[in-house]
This record gives C-alpha cells, structure tokens and sequence, in this order.
C-alpha cells in the first residue's frame, strides 16, 4: 500500500505510538485499534491479524509473530528468553532467512507454543 506510520494515523485515527508498537509487536492488540486500522486500510480485521480472511496464517513468520503477540511477549523479551538476536527473530518473523533445522528456531516454537 505504501503508506507511513503519519498517513496511517490520519487516516485511522489511532495514535503513532500504537500503530508502531502493533508493527513492532510491542504492544497487545486492542480491538478498536484493529478495527479503525483495518477500516481504514479497507481490509478485514481478521486479514489484520491472522493473514487471510479465512483465519488461517499464511507463512511460517505471521504464525510466529501472532504468536509471540498472542503471548503478550516482545521480540526483546524473546531474544533473551531464547539468547537469540532480535534481529535474527525479525528476520523470521518476515519469513527471510527462516532455518529449517535450528535449535534456536526450535526453541523459539518450543517457547510459544507452551
């Protein structure tokens, strides 16, 4: 879509701090936010959040960062829990670089799916 975080809030309404905690993964999701942002976008809130309008998550990154999301975890606070680069879980979560056989990937999964 090409849009920044400025033009997003104006055309939402919700605040800067919160659509960038939302990309950042900082901050739970608030229905009205989720609302106001998919309204706006013209895109179902379940799109949103999950990554189809069937519910369904469409890559191994969404899956793991709705997750960590799900959990109320940070990326920081999952580095550490797994002593893994934020930028490494980055990576993952936007599906770039996702290891097939990696005992931190593992622990990762491990951690969010308890």
């Amino acid at each position: 879509m090409g849009l920044n975080v400025k033009q997003l809030v104006k055309m939402s309404g919700v605040s800067e701090g919160t659509i960038s905690g939302y990309e950042r993964g900082n901050m739970s999701r608030s229905d009205q936010g989720i609302y106001a942002i998919s309204k706006a976008l013209k895109v179902s809130p379940i799109w949103l959040i999950y990554g189809d309008d069937n519910g369904k998550l469409s890559s191994t990154g969404k899956k793991l960062r709705y997750l960590r999301r799900k959990k109320c975890l940070t990326v920081k606070q999952v580095s550490k829990k797994i002593r893994v680069a934020t930028s490494t879980i980055n990576s993952w979560e936007r599906d770039v670089d996702i290891p097939k056989n990696s005992v931190k990937f593992n622990k990762m999964t491990r951690l969010l799916n308890r």
